[in-house]
């Protein structure tokens, strides 16, 4: 019992719920045989089933769930270098898009970042239904063990720095991030001038004849060129249903597409490409650009 006294996680290893400590987690990393099984006899809604049988026996939950790929949808899509780390949600979102995970809610979205060889993103997605399962048995964090075992992670707090857990996405995911950045700098330049102001009043008692320099506070500008990478990637979420968007790299400077599918659709859609986004370079059916 004192095992579970300290944070654990859970794994699924032979049809049943293993509790590890992180420590023991990433240890057993380097047996191959410790790898999670690629198709578990059992479902995810048994697995449910199972996780509240065995909370109700521990009477503290694990700091994390770790999911084999079969319950999700896994994707590996390339990232342009110059791509801010701000906009990898947004990136993750467009490349869940093209995936087979069709629900009345958006899916949660899971993604790891790297760049040994080059600048790649693995996406994993999970219906909100089950998600919500998870949640009402207080369970907060989830993440994709295979995302995990596919970067080679090697502690957790390689993973919590790395590796997002499953998050919900919305459309005005920028303009948040936009405002809480403004408010955060808002905070910053509140408690600066009071600081400032304090400073300033013992200095006057002290009667210290040395001049004070007028405070000023750097104000940060709209980010246009974000915005229009922003805009980019949403639409191409306008794709005919009959065009498979194969591989997308975006830059401040150019959209470059890799697409299959009929030629007079991605002709059609491309004729209508905003003029105010960068420009767009297809390449249709692995062939040369149109």
């Amino acid at each position: 019992m004192s095992f579970f006294a300290r944070p654990y996680v859970l794994i699924w290893r032979d049809n049943a719920w293993l509790a590890l400590s992180k420590q023991q987690y990433f240890q057993n990393q380097d047996d191959q045989s410790a790898a999670p099984a690629e198709s578990p006899d059992c479902s995810l809604d048994e697995a449910l089933q199972q996780l509240a049988s065995f909370l109700r026996q521990r009477k503290r939950k694990p700091s994390a769930i770790l999911l084999p790929d079969a319950w999700l949808e896994i994707s590996q899509c390339d990232l342009d270098q110059d791509l801010p780390q701000s906009l990898h949600l947004l990136a993750a979102h467009t490349q869940a898009g093209q995936m087979s995970v069709r629900e009345s809610l958006p899916p949660m979205i899971s993604y790891v970042t790297h760049h040994k060889q080059h600048a790649a993103m693995h996406v994993a997605t999970l219906a909100k239904t089950y998600f919500d399962a998870f949640t009402q048995l207080g369970i907060t964090k989830l993440y994709s063990e295979g995302l995990i075992w596919r970067s080679q992670l090697s502690s957790w707090r390689q993973l919590s720095s790395a590796m997002q857990s499953f998050v919900s996405y919305e459309d005005d995911y920028l303009e948040r991030q936009t405002e809480h950045r403004y408010r955060c700098t808002l905070v910053a330049l509140i408690v600066l001038v009071a600081l400032s102001s304090g400073w300033l009043a013992a200095h006057l008692i002290k009667q210290t004849p040395e001049p004070m320099s007028a405070f000023q506070w750097p104000w940060p500008s709209v980010d246009t060129e974000r915005m229009e990478m922003m805009d980019s990637l949403r639409y191409l979420r306008t794709l005919p249903a009959s065009v498979r968007l194969d591989d997308v790299r975006v830059s401040q400077s150019r959209i470059r597409l890799s697409v299959t599918g009929n030629a007079a659709d991605v002709v059609l859609w491309q004729a209508n490409w905003p003029e105010q986004l960068p420009p767009l370079l297809i390449m249709l059916n692995g062939e040369g650009p149109i």
